[in-house]
């Protein structure tokens, strides 16, 4: 708003309540324009050579003062300070300057002439002149880096002379004029401009309402192509008043100096607040360069980046999955939705999905299954391919639209041969894989009782057979068991895993034990859901819980487990975990493409026939091609190996590949394995296995083409930084045709694995705590393969083995990645510090992007980087170290990298990266990008939050992409630093930023992509960037602690005079903290809310060892702006305690009047502050106090 038109309750008054009777909004405006520099002079800079060296001022002949200044207004115990008059002149190289003084110049003045954007503000370029003991008089420039130019200044009787060289200067075109000593400083008004031009443009801001202001502004574009608003680059600036705008309007700028480099941007400053508020609307357009012709097309089209919805539920998966069920092949459809108020499913009205043929199918609350948390209904067809829409209403008739790809491919057959084994109470369930599936399935196995309720679900996996844990089924009950097989694009075992409990344990006389525990019970924030059907797993470490792992239970349903003899010895101390684990697996279902759910059967032990636990077939490379063939079998009455008489492994034409016997046993990994020169035959491989009893049992596995899949160079394998828990890196190698993943295998002295990593894009990996262990030697290799996890690759690589000795000496690459990314152009608007450095076109809205990730053990980023470059298949090269950009990431310096945008799609094909460090070495390593289709932008309006103070958003898959899109949240702050990612690689359309704190989250986009993991993309998408807050997302995310028995204490509300600003006091405390929880209490952070009128402006976190005396809280000025009563309220643990049951006990209220008349800075007192406050804007000054 207009400067001292709002504040501290005064609303858009002109008068501020009859403090200035006379003035009105137009007065105002001559004000603010006043402020913007009126133009008293324009002149320009006359073409001459001057030698400054000469000791003449001959040369300035025929050239006028561009500036002259009265006599005597310096200080007069200081010959030399007061300036009479400066010259200035230029040829191709310099600029030339001449400075009159009253007296030669003195040694202990500096002299300095500036350039600023508009009289008011700072300059953007000091030249200084200034006298340096032992090397005379030097020129500084410019400014902030202050470049010395020895010899380039000389006195000449009463003036000073110098030059300066006209390519380390900015463009000064336009710019105001200021000349300054120590002692007088001349502020101008004289504008350096030999001719000026005008922007024009349309100007669009819909859904306008008739009130609140439009500013449009022109700002400058540094040198380096920055177009950031900061205040000090502003050069014009225009309000349109509500009575003047109309759609479509032609708007112009005048006073641009030709050739000056600019952008524009405009604010619809909707609630008339002055502030950037919710749902203000805003725009830019540029850069450009100013022409005499001037600039016509700078058309704004504004749009909102606040994303706040507090009416609409929102869509968290839409999904459709080809289902095989009984001997039907249909269609499963999920739906997941969040409400901003109100409990699911009783809270929405309905939901419509659209199938691209127009035909609708409608869930309801019926199809609410609560422990998956989603609507799901199954389609006794199979749906048509294409695109989905799907539509939720609530029951007050609030909507929202998604959309889905789906693919409609024929589902898997059933497997077969379903067998329970072993022990009555905790059988082995197996069964063997389809006969005709072209690819891999991941497995999850049901158990029910006698009245069909649900009471087990196993983890998600890629093996044929799993084990129900103890404690689950009881003796003398009748259960059945289901087997889901499913194809997904993600694989994890256990949908959740906590450690709840850790503690000492010390070595048992008996040398073996029982550990026991309590029932896992919700008490922290990530504990305050409790997850279906959790079970437990123990593990033991040497000394500490960061200690070497000794032994892991198996996953049971109980609160026990026995250790048993040999685990534990006298000479070492002991620590156990022990974790709470839930096999719902969301991220697989939400990855499913298509399934098979087999008829319950019957849980009735078969003690004779063996069966597969897991068949791998595969090809392997090192130095040489192998097939490899690894099969687990168990055989109920027997003992391996000798129980087997042998395993007969058929190829896709049923040709006998080979046969395993007794012989090919190992022992060690509990397998039957040979190793077979050559490339394996693409297809379905037929496995028998015959017991020494002639039973028999059939699976089958299916092979993909083999490649030569190209193998790490164990040149490139680096460790370092900590020995016993360090990064391990290596390079991409040459030679790519496809995307490829990477793990790691490190095995001690005796050959015996110690630990494998999870199925990685990146290179680089650490170690974690308690793998390693002190004195002990490690050898370690990376393997590729061509799936991201171990159950689903057919090709795959080995490197060397290597010994593992950490050195920290060369650098690394974390990852280094092409990919085609389409944006639209405000996806590079200027007041978001991230946006992306540009080679080409920024309007092609398809670019190919560089995105490369290195560490440097010893030294840092970027300045220990000399070169970085890429060069793609047709051997162009590009500069991502002086071209691109370096993005710190906040929560993990690994994270941080070089980013670099060109217009137009890359080429497919193969890219070298390179990069150089101060010290001298070179890292190389590669990257394959396919060709592929434009992957969709999601919708900027589609993006929200329910609540101001929330980091959960949501938004809407994208439209017109046929195929499967992932997406992720990225936050960026201010500086341009990467905040926080979501996990990649997730079809969810919404993210949670979990317990990051930052103060000033700038903005975020929604990324969407066409592959799990950004290092393998070929084709992502950018949103455009949205806010949730005025200034930056919310300091801290208030989540909910679960803690129940949360009281607040005495709190009180003042005015701290020495602050200016209202203050609470306040303490609280928690009930009946039981006594081995009290350390973890102390350390326990609570977050603190602040609601005006109850939305909640803000939180603090406060540890519970500082409940009784928190710091106190600082209410912001502008939260209490309005001319109403507002109620101030503090919430201890707002996300869970706002409820009518218990707010009286964790809130307090305070009603805020708004000031008396003439109380300009709010202290609730009419003092000469305020009238000084009120001079100072009239008179163009920046207030003491900010209104």
């Amino acid at each position: 708003a207009l400067y001292g038109t709002v504040a501290h309750g005064l609303g858009d008054d002109p008068t501020l309540d009859g403090i200035l009777p006379e003035f009105n909004q137009e007065r105002w405006a001559e004000i603010l324009r006043a402020k913007d520099g009126p133009v008293y002079a324009r002149t320009s800079i006359p073409n001459k050579t001057i030698n400054i060296k000469d000791s003449s001022l001959d040369d300035w002949n025929g050239i006028n003062p561009i500036f002259q200044d009265r006599s005597g207004d310096a200080d007069p115990d200081l010959p030399g300070s007061d300036i009479k008059a400066l010259y200035l002149a230029k040829d191709d190289n310099y600029l030339y300057g001449r400075i009159d003084l009253d007296n030669p110049p003195d040694n202990e003045v500096t002299y300095s002439v500036a350039f600023k954007s508009t009289p008011q503000q700072w300059a953007d370029l000091y030249i200084n002149i200034q006298f340096i003991p032992g090397k005379g008089w030097l020129v500084k420039g410019p400014s902030p880096w202050e470049i010395e130019y020895s010899g380039y200044a000389k006195v000449t009787g009463s003036s000073l002379e110098w030059k300066i060289p006209i390519p380390d200067l900015s463009f000064i075109e336009g710019d105001y004029l200021s000349v300054n000593s120590s002692k007088d400083h001349n502020t101008t008004c004289i504008q350096i401009a030999k001719q000026l031009g005008t922007i024009s443009g349309k100007l669009n801001v819909p859904g306008f309402n008739g009130k609140g202001v439009i500013r449009i502004g022109v700002f400058k574009v540094h040198q380096g192509g920055e177009t950031d608003l900061d205040p000090e680059d502003s050069i014009r600036s225009k309000t349109i008043y509500p009575d003047q705008y109309q759609a479509g309007m032609t708007y112009t700028i005048n006073d641009l100096a030709i050739g000056s480099r600019v952008f524009v941007t405009a604010w619809w400053d909707k609630d008339f607040s002055g502030t950037w508020t919710y749902g203000d609307y805003s725009d830019m357009a540029g850069p450009f360069t100013v022409t005499a012709q001037g600039i016509n097309n700078a058309d704004l089209n504004l749009v909102t980046m606040y994303a706040v919805d507090k009416e609409n539920p929102r869509f968290m998966l839409c999904r459709l999955v080809s289902l095989r069920q009984g001997n039907t092949q249909g269609t499963r459809i999920i739906a997941s939705v969040a409400v901003p108020e109100g409990k699911l499913p009783d809270a929405i009205d309905s939901i419509i999905v659209t199938d691209p043929n127009g035909s609708e199918y409608e869930l309801q609350s019926g199809d609410y299954d609560p422990i998956f948390m989603a609507y799901i209904k199954d389609i006794p067809t199979l749906l048509p391919k294409g695109e989905y829409v799907f539509k939720v209403t609530d029951k007050e008739g609030h909507s929202t639209e998604s959309r889905c790809y789906f693919a409609a491919e024929q589902p898997p057959t059933f497997p077969a041969n379903l067998q329970a084994s072993g022990d009555p109470l905790a059988p082995v369930l197996s069964w063997t894989a389809p006969q005709d599936y072209q690819g891999h399935l991941l497995y999850q196995v049901q158990v029910f009782d006698s009245n069909n309720n649900l009471i087990w679900m196993s983890e998600v996996t890629y093996n044929t057979s799993v084990k129900v844990p103890k404690g689950v089924l009881k003796q003398g009950n009748t259960y059945k068991w289901q087997l889901w097989a499913m194809d997904s694009e993600m694989y994890v075992p256990y949908g959740w895993r906590q450690s709840f409990l850790e503690d000492s344990l010390w070595m048992p006389e008996q040398g073996s034990m029982k550990i026991e525990w309590w029932p896992y019970q919700p008490w922290f924030p990530d504990q305050a859901q409790k997850p279906q059907f959790v079970m437990y797993q123990v593990e033991i470490h040497k000394n500490s819980s960061d200690g070497p792992v000794v032994w892991v239970s198996d996953v049971v349903a109980g609160t026990s487990v026995d250790v048993p003899e040999g685990v534990l010895t006298p000479d070492h101390d002991y620590s156990y975990v022990v974790y709470a684990v839930s096999p719902v697996n969301f991220d697989v279902y939400a990855g499913l493409k298509k399934m098979a759910i087999g008829e319950p059967a019957l849980l009735n032990l078969d003690t004779q026939k063996p069966f597969f636990k897991l068949v791998r077939i595969s090809h392997s490379r090192n130095s040489e091609d192998k097939i490899r063939v690894r099969v687990r079998v168990e055989d109920p009455d027997g003992s391996l190996p000798d129980a087997i008489d042998h395993i007969n492994v058929y190829d896709p034409e049923d040709s006998l590949l080979c046969s395993l016997t007794p012989d090919d046993y190992n022992a060690t990994r509990g397998r039957f394995q040979k190793d077979i020169d050559g490339k394996p035959a693409s297809g379905i491989y037929k496995i028998v296995v015959e017991d020494r009893d002639g039973n028999t049992k059939t699976t089958y596995e299916y092979v993909a083409p083999a490649f030569d899949i190209p193998c790490v160079d164990n040149n490139t394998m680096k460790a370092t930084g900590e020995p016993l828990s360090p990064v391990l890196s290596w390079s991409v190698p040459q030679g790519m045709d496809r995307p490829i993943y990477f793990w790691v295998v490190i095995k001690d002295a005796d050959e015996n694995t110690v630990w494998t990593s999870p199925f990685i894009a990146t290179t680089s990996i650490v170690v974690p705590k308690g793998v390693l262990q002190e004195g002990l030697n490690y050898q370690w290799q990376v393997r590729t393969a061509d799936s991201f996890f171990v159950g689903g690759f057919s090709n795959q690589g080995r490197s060397n083995w290597i010994a593992l000795d950490v050195e920290n000496k060369k650098p690394f690459f974390n990852w280094a990645a092409v990919y085609k990314a389409r944006v639209n152009p405000d996806y590079f608007f200027p007041g978001i510090k991230p946006s992306a450095p540009v080679i080409g076109d920024k309007s092609s809205q398809v670019y190919t992007v560089f995105n490369v990730s290195i560490s440097v053990p010893n030294g840092t980023l970027p300045d220990s980087i000399t070169s970085l470059t890429v060069t793609d298949p047709d051997g162009n090269s590009y500069d991502l170290l002086h071209d691109g950009r370096f993005i710190p990431y906040i929560p993990n310096p690994n994270g941080s990298y070089f980013f670099l945008f060109k217009s137009g799609a890359p080429v497919q094909g193969e890219y070298r990266f390179e990069a150089k460090d101060a010290e001298g070495n070179t890292i190389i390593s590669y990257d394959w990008v396919n060709s592929s289709s434009d992957m969709p932008v999601v919708e900027q309006s589609s993006i929200a939050t329910m609540h101001s103070w929330d980091f959960t958003y949501y938004w809407s898959g994208v439209h017109g992409y046929n195929s499967y899109a992932d997406y992720r949240l990225m936050l960026y702050d201010y500086s341009g630093n990467l905040a926080y990612t979501t996990e990649q690689g997730k079809p969810y359309t919404w993210g949670r930023v979990e317990n990051n704190w930052w103060e000033e989250i700038c903005g975020l986009t929604v990324e969407a992509s066409n592959k799990p993991l950004f290092q393998v993309y070929d084709s992502v998408s950018y949103s455009n960037w949205v806010t949730s807050t005025t200034e930056g997302f919310s300091r801290v995310v208030p989540q909910e602690t679960g803690l129940i028995n949360l009281h607040l204490g005495n709190a009180d509300m003042e005015f701290d005079q020495d602050k200016g600003k209202y203050v609470i006091n306040y303490s609280f405390w928690l009930e009946d903290v039981p006594f081995e929880q009290w350390e973890q209490w102390e350390q326990k952070e609570i977050p603190v809310g602040i609601l005006v009128d109850d939305e909640l402006k803000g939180t603090v976190l406060v540890k519970g060892q500082d409940s009784w005396d928190p710091p106190p809280i600082e209410i912001a000025p502008a939260w209490l702006a309005g001319t109403e009563d507002k109620i101030i309220k503090i919430c201890v643990d707002p996300m869970n305690q706002i409820t009518e049951s218990n707010e009286a006990d964790n809130c307090a209220s305070f009603v805020y009047v708004p000031p008396e008349k003439g109380d300009v800075d709010g202290d609730h007192l009419v003092t000469i502050q305020d009238a000084i406050i009120v001079l100072q804007v009239v008179a163009g000054n920046e207030p003491a106090v900010a209104l």
